[in-house]
């Protein structure tokens, strides 16, 4: 993940033997996070026949995989058993933290809707806007975080597990997780099978279920090697995935007459088997690669900025489409890019700003 204790190893000095793979993936995702926040807006008003709709269902589905990655990166760290994580710094360091980035930036979004809808703010904004968060209400992207808090909470009972599992155990809890928790919901959906879901969930394995699966993933795969065939075999299910999400929601879209995001799920397994697969090509390939210390000094700063650009983005996406560029204004083929660029661009040089301010710098970035 993108937060502050997933990146401690950015404050160290530049080292030879540096995982510098989580950096550049933490800069990858959040592009493409960004894309994905881009390409939906208008994705379930415009007609499914146009050509803009089609475009942006391939940006939408081509970077759904960065939302399940960003939790790989988050367990990759938080369950490694040879760093120290004790429950002072889990509830007054990663759960305080988040909490209370989660109400300023609840708190930023629903002023900035206010203002830019018009309205009035009113004597009773703050209490209104306490209780659409606690609520769980945030504002649309901020549920992360809300997921955030939940995987923090349970990451001491995985860490007891992890410490004392062999590879045979995380590789039948990942089957679990991935059977239970990803590829029966979404097979569920299919009418045929609707018929098996009554008794999947009284079976009521919720343990496995949501995003554990994935932040389980990031430690796994971090700690073990794949042998060739396995990785070759991985690559092309994860590109045949990407090619399936695509395919299917315009299929599936075009037979209802209407958007259909069924197979569009982050914890969906063609998502997250994708997301597996480009994870172990940075740490395969991407790791090997010999950067200039110039280059590695970038990295590290866009990948500390990186949990600030997710949040903040948003903003800037509210304003630029404010002010008259939407991602149809012209080929949305370029015009998605165009907006992901600007957005990145005016993100990072806030965050960067930001960073440089005390106490901001520490609980809302």
């Amino acid at each position: 993940m993108i937060h502050k204790e997933n990146i401690y190893l950015a404050n160290r000095s530049l080292e030879k033997d540096r995982m510098i793979y989580p950096d550049i993936i933490r800069i990858i995702s959040i592009f493409f996070i960004i894309v994905l926040h881009v390409s939906v807006d208008k994705w379930s008003v415009l007609d499914i026949n146009s050509y803009d709709w089609q475009i942006l269902n391939f940006y939408l589905s081509i970077s759904r995989w960065s939302v399940p990655m960003f939790v790989m990166i988050s367990g990759m760290f938080l369950l490694d058993n040879e760093k120290i994580y004790t429950y002072k710094k889990l509830f007054f360091g990663n759960i305080l933290r988040i909490s209370i980035a989660l109400l300023f930036w609840g708190f930023l979004y629903n002023m900035v809707y206010l203002i830019f809808s018009e309205k009035s703010i009113k004597f009773s904004f703050l209490l209104d806007s306490f209780k659409a968060i606690i609520s769980g209400d945030a504002w649309g992207h901020l549920w992360f975080l809300y997921m955030l808090i939940g995987l923090y909470i349970v990451t001491p009972v995985l860490r007891i597990f992890i410490s004392k599992a062999s590879r045979n155990d995380l590789e039948y809890f990942l089957l679990i997780a991935f059977l239970f928790g990803s590829l029966l919901p979404a097979l569920f959906q299919i009418n045929a099978l609707k018929i098996l879901s009554g008794s999947f969930s009284k079976m009521d394995i919720n343990f496995v279920a949501g995003f554990v699966g994935c932040y389980v993933s990031g430690y796994y795969f971090k700690k073990y090697k794949i042998n060739k065939l396995s990785l070759i075999i991985i690559y092309m299910l994860g590109f045949l995935s990407l090619i399936f999400t695509i395919t299917i929601t315009s299929i599936l879209s075009l037979s209802d007459g209407a958007p259909n995001a069924v197979w569009l799920y982050f914890t969906g397994p063609n998502v997250f088997i994708t997301s597996i697969a480009i994870f172990l090509f940075f740490k395969n390939y991407v790791q090997k690669i010999n950067f200039s210390k110039k280059a590695e000094r970038i990295i590290f700063l866009l990948s500390r900025c990186s949990f600030g650009i997710y949040l903040i983005h948003m903003f800037f996406h509210i304003l630029i489409n404010k002010i008259g560029l939407t991602n149809t204004l012209f080929n949305p083929l370029f015009s998605v890019i165009v907006m992901v660029i600007i957005i990145y661009l005016l993100s990072f040089l806030a965050i960067f700003l930001i960073k440089k301010m005390p106490y901001l710098n520490r609980y809302i970035v």
